[in-house]
């Protein structure tokens, strides 16, 4: 995910809108979400001079939406459980043939 800039923008406007979008980024709102907000709540704030679209209407999200607190599902990876299981069924059963080894030897 990225927050681009179409235009090059006042470092005072990007510092303010920036500072509401991580603040709802925070709250859980997905990233789309969020920039809107952040542009409503500079809109809400900023003098008349700095209301023009030039300062606030150069940034767009890229890439993935969902919040950044998203649950990741079980389900999604289910390779990931399923390796863990044939890895740690491999090292009993390679744990257990080096014991038995051991004790028939001493």
């Amino acid at each position: 995910m990225q927050v681009q800039s179409h235009w090059r923008v006042d470092d005072q406007a990007f510092s303010i809108m920036m500072d509401y979008f991580y603040g709802y980024l925070s709250e859980g709102k997905t990233k789309d979400q969020a920039l809107r907000l952040a542009k409503l709540s500079y809109l809400d704030n900023a003098s008349p001079s700095q209301t023009h679209p030039f300062s606030w209407g150069a940034f767009a999200v890229v890439g993935d939406f969902s919040p950044l607190n998203a649950p990741v599902r079980w389900y999604r990876q289910w390779w990931m459980y399923l390796l863990v299981g044939v890895m740690m069924s491999m090292a009993l059963l390679i744990f257990i043939k080096r014991g038995s080894r051991f004790r028939k030897t001493h």
